[in-house]
């Protein structure tokens, strides 16, 4: 499925959602959402909006011309950093993977395509010459009957290893590339998705588990209670995806864990014994 991404979508997204039936701008400044207010394409979206009351559809309306195209793809994970263990370890993996174009400039400016992903993660492979490497993925566990979904983890493998391609070069097909050719790519062609890659990928989740999955609760893991429900005291995530980033898009914390964690005998003993474990949560 194509998926198209905007710098700041997200904020765009929340507010469409927060004013689901029509709501005053007094009153969207005061809900948690308000600090999106300030983002500069909302105040000069907002500037010529000309009402006290804002619909969904003036945010969903907003289009601007730099967009980046991907495909959206789905795969599954089990058994490694989930949450539940055994027969309940398989996660829904929600890939943001590059279109054919991004993939024939990779082949002109590096001579092939196979750059940053590792087979070894949830990653498109296998599919031949229509292959695409994959930016970034969301790993998701759910519950259709309860209602609920957990993302269990963003990453780009993709994103970290250009950083230090662009630091200290990269091989590629048994030749060393230059620092410089990387820095070039990531300046002219990921730009702002250098920094943006991350929201990119939970809208891309928020939206498919609210509107192909019918989920409305969703949860998301914190930096400390992600590392102990998933057991990662050995191989910590990067902190900002489990701090800035559920910040920036308003979720709120709370101890309440999705219900069929509760399934998992590992995961019941574990929230007895650490009463501390918190879970960021948005209903939508």
């Amino acid at each position: 499925m194509l998926y198209h991404y905007y710098p700041d979508r997200y904020a765009f997204l929340l507010l469409s959602w927060a004013c689901d039936q029509g709501i005053g701008l007094d009153s969207l400044r005061e809900s948690r959402y308000g600090a999106l207010l300030q983002k500069p394409a909302v105040r000069e979206l907002l500037a010529g909006c000309g009402s006290a009351r804002v619909q969904k559809s003036t945010f969903d309306d907003h289009w601007p011309s730099e967009t980046r195209i991907f495909v959206l793809e789905l795969d599954s994970w089990s058994q490694l950093q989930t949450s539940r263990s055994g027969e309940q370890s398989y996660n829904l993996v929600l890939q943001l993977n590059f279109t054919q174009e991004h993939m024939q400039e990779l082949r002109a400016r590096f001579g092939c395509t196979d750059l940053f992903n590792y087979s070894g993660h949830p990653v498109q492979n296998g599919a031949g010459k229509n292959r695409r490497e994959t930016l970034a993925w969301a790993r998701i566990d759910l519950d259709l009957h309860r209602d609920e979904a957990l993302i269990e983890e963003v990453q780009s493998d993709w994103v970290s290893s250009l950083h230090w391609a662009s630091l200290y070069g990269w091989t590629v097909d048994g030749n060393k590339l230059p620092k410089e050719q990387f820095r070039s790519y990531r300046k002219e062609s990921l730009g702002w998705l250098n920094s943006q890659w991350s929201e990119a990928m939970l809208v891309a989740a928020l939206q498919f588990i609210r509107f192909e999955l019918g989920i409305s609760q969703i949860f998301f893991h914190t930096w400390e209670g992600g590392n102990l429900v998933k057991d990662m005291a050995h191989c910590e995530p990067p902190r900002s995806l489990y701090t800035k980033l559920p910040r920036r898009f308003c979720l709120t914390r709370t101890s309440q864990a999705p219900l069929f964690l509760l399934d998992d005998r590992r995961l019941r003993r574990l929230f007895r014994a650490r009463r501390d474990i918190e879970f960021y949560r948005l209903v939508s």
